[in-house]
Parts: C-alpha cells; structure tokens; sequence
C-alpha cells in the first residue's frame, strides 16, 4: 500500500467516524467539529488523488470541501448554531419533567 493510499484511507475511516458520531448524536451538523472533520476528510481524499488521479473523485471531494467551508462561514457568521431537535424538545418540556438529555426543567 502505498503513501497516497493510506492517507486516502486515513480520509475514508474520517468520513465514517463522523457520520458515525453524528448518527449517535455525538456530533451536531453544524458543529464546527462535524464540519471541520469533514473537510478534513475530503482533503486528505484529495491528496490521496495525486497518485493516481481520478476525475469524478476529485470533483466530489472538491464539492464535499466546498459545502463544508460554506457551513462553517455560515456558522460564523450566525454565531451560534440552531439547537438540535433534542434540545428544542428539552427547552419545550413542562417545568419539573426530566427530558431526555436528563435536564430537570
């Protein structure tokens, strides 16, 4: 396997891990972290392009960088990020119940 390979591989398990953590909810979508992971990702995919380049990849993970520095400027310039369908519900729990993400309200 070779240099290129391996750091394409490293961005493939990245991209995984982060969906994995967003399915779990450990990461938000407009975390700075899920987005940053996944630029990360592309980018080290891109690399990995130089060896060996494939068109279609390297258009998908240049949109995939793309959208994800778009989210983060967006982030930034909202300043705070929507809360996550979770936390609406907490902050709508009636006074005294315990919500799920184990506030008492």
């Amino acid at each position: 396997m070779s240099v290129s390979d391996v750091i394409g591989v490293i961005g493939v398990l990245l991209y995984l891990v982060t969906y994995l953590l967003l399915q779990i909810e450990r990461l938000r979508f407009d975390d700075y972290s899920y987005l940053t992971l996944n630029a990360l990702a592309a980018i080290l995919i891109i690399v990995s392009l130089i060896e060996e380049f494939n068109l279609p990849a390297f258009l998908i993970e240049v949109a995939w960088v793309s959208i994800s520095l778009m989210g983060i400027v967006r982030r930034r310039q909202n300043g705070t990020s929507r809360p996550c369908e979770e936390q609406k519900r907490a902050q709508a729990a009636p006074a005294g119940s315990k919500s799920r993400l184990g506030n008492t309200h």
